[in-house]
């Protein structure tokens, strides 16, 4: 067996590192779209910051990107919900779809022949190897697409958020928000301001 194995390894190892490389992406897109909730008009008297941070990915999805007022974000939506369900979700979840897709039946006079019950027509109990190399590629796509969306659609906060600065959810921070958000001048001298105040407060340099 390990020696006939041998030619599957590469396929093998690319199927656990796509679905690492998956399962991952999606937090990381959780927690982007946690610190994008105080720059996406965010009102801390109407809204319960606590309860947007445990709700699920769609619900933190449809408050940061709005697709229902988005053609371009509700059709990213699909193809990420269609890898996270196909992929990420089976087997974080143990290896089973959602329902009565991952049940197996054998078929009366045939033996013991199971039959998969996916509801995706190239569902991943059908092949050896779960996950193959166009599933990661096509994958890769997708997710760079959230990527450039989520940048085009947020672009100066996202500068904040790459710069390394702590998000704050109280209305003075909210306010300090919109007034950066304003232009790109306005979001570097944020940027700058804020930078030399953790680094002072890290230095205790005061």
């Amino acid at each position: 067996m390990a020696i006939t194995s041998q030619p599957l390894k590469p396929e093998k190892e690319g199927f656990f590192n796509t679905h690492a490389m998956i399962d991952c992406y999606f937090s990381y897109l959780e927690h982007v779209f946690v610190l994008l909730l105080p720059f996406s008009g965010f009102d801390a008297a109407s809204e319960n910051w606590a309860d947007f941070i445990s709700s699920n990915w769609t619900t933190k999805y449809n408050r940061i990107l709005r697709p229902d007022q988005s053609p371009a974000a509700h059709r990213l939506y699909t193809e990420l919900e269609e890898i996270k369900e196909r992929i990420r979700n089976t087997f974080t979840h143990g290896g089973f779809e959602k329902g009565y897709e991952s049940l197996f039946v054998h078929l009366p006079g045939i033996g013991a022949t199971p039959a998969s019950l996916s509801r995706f027509s190239d569902g991943i109990h059908y092949r050896v190897i779960p996950v193959s190399q166009a599933d990661f590629d096509s994958a890769c796509v997708v997710l760079d697409r959230a990527d450039a969306y989520v940048e085009q659609t947020h672009p100066r906060a996202m500068r904040i958020l790459q710069a390394g600065l702590d998000a704050y959810f109280d209305p003075e921070g909210v306010r300090e928000y919109v007034a950066a958000l304003e232009s790109d001048a306005a979001t570097a001298e944020f940027i700058e301001r804020e930078s030399a105040a953790y680094e002072q407060e890290a230095n205790m340099d005061w």
